[in-house]
């Protein structure tokens, strides 16, 4: 992603907490803009707040994992992948599912998909 378009996002985001300072799914966003530019105390702060509101929220899972891997937090992070993993299984969410293998390799044994 492209710093303009980060910028965007990030007033985006702002915009939308201005109408609703409650909005978990903008927390959602900002927690991930902001781990995506390495900001993880504050991208933290973000999804400890989504997972407060919403424990199963597997994606906010995802990216407090990324954030424990990026900052060298191996065994938090394998913890948090694998809750990620397994939530994204239950929901059917096979995006998070493959992020948490291409990020957390040996995670799950692979997306199962119903047949």
């Amino acid at each position: 992603m492209r710093m303009r378009d980060f910028e965007k996002a990030h007033s985006d985001v702002a915009a939308a907490l201005a109408l609703n300072p409650d909005h978990v799914d903008a927390y959602l966003l900002r927690g991930c803009l902001r781990i995506e530019q390495a900001e993880y105390r504050m991208g933290i702060s973000d999804l400890k707040f989504v997972l407060s509101e919403n424990p199963t929220d597997s994606m906010a899972h995802f990216y407090m994992a990324l954030a424990e891997a990026r900052k060298g937090r191996r065994k938090a992070s394998r913890k948090g992948a694998a809750r990620a993993f397994h939530l994204a299984e239950q929901q059917g969410n096979w995006d998070i599912m493959r992020l948490t293998q291409e990020h957390f390799p040996g995670m799950g044994q692979g997306p199962r998909r119903p047949r």
